[in-house]
């Protein structure tokens, strides 16, 4: 990912693209990262406080410790891992 010393960006979509869009120097006009989905910032928003939930609660040895290995992963899950997340999550109750 590039970079400049600029501090305003702008978001421009890449419909021709995989990607969602991506961020650009409003100034030089730097590529400065692919944009995410608005799907995937809710997906990972709702994640987190799954997480965060989940910490509260009486968790199996094995439950509280696939729950800490997504915290350390960050927010970026295999589908597999989603659906187990989904799974915990739907036994704990957080809608």
């Amino acid at each position: 990912m590039n970079s400049c010393e600029h501090p305003e960006s702008e978001f421009v979509p890449t419909p021709e693209l995989i990607h969602h869009g991506k961020n650009v120097c409003v100034q030089c006009g730097a590529f400065l990262g692919w944009a995410k989905k608005p799907e995937t910032i809710e997906k990972e928003k709702r994640n987190a406080a799954i997480l965060a939930m989940l910490e509260t609660q009486r968790l199996t040895e094995w439950e509280k410790g696939f729950v800490l290995s997504l915290e350390k992963q960050g927010r970026h899950f295999s589908p597999k891992q989603q659906e187990t997340l989904d799974n915990i999550n739907l036994r704990y109750g957080y809608t």
